[in-house]
C-alpha cells in the first residue's frame, strides 16, 4: 500500500560500498514521530528512519537545509507477520518562516 506523509527530515546518510562482495546501496533519512502517548508513558517525538534502495536520494538532497518539511511517498508491504516500510520519493515542501511570514524557496 503506497502512502504520502509530511514530516520533518532531520537527517540523512548513505552507504555506496560493497561487504563480503555484496554491493550495497542505500540512503536513510531520519524524520520526527510523535511517541505513542495512549498509554500515559511517553510524550514529545522522535526520530524514526526510512530506507531508500539509492545513494541518488541523498546527493539530489544533501545541501538542503536540514531540518526540513518534506512529502515521503512511502510503500507499506507484509509477509503475513513481518511489515516492511520503504521510502519511494522525497520532495521539499516550502516552509514558512513563522516571524517573517516568507515562504521558503524549494
Amino acid at each position: 500500500m503506497k502512502f504520502k506523509m509530511n514530516v520533518t527530515v532531520t537527517g540523512a546518510k548513505f552507504f555506496n560500498d560493497s561487504i563480503e562482495g555484496k554491493h550495497y546501496d542505500t540512503t536513510t533519512i531520519f524524520v520526527l514521530l510523535d511517541l505513542d502517548d495512549s498509554q500515559g508513558r511517553a510524550k514529545g517525538m522522535a526520530a524514526a528512519e526510512y530506507r531508500f534502495p539509492s545513494s541518488a536520494l541523498f546527493e539530489s538532497i544533501k545541501n538542503l537545509p536540514f531540518p526540513h518539511e518534506a512529502e515521503l511517498t512511502l510503500n507499506q508491504v507484509t509477509s503475513g507477520k513481518v511489515t516492511k516500510t520503504t521510502l519511494e520519493a522525497h520532495r521539499m515542501v516550502p516552509s514558512v518562516n513563522r516571524q517573517t511570514g516568507e515562504v521558503a524557496k524549494v
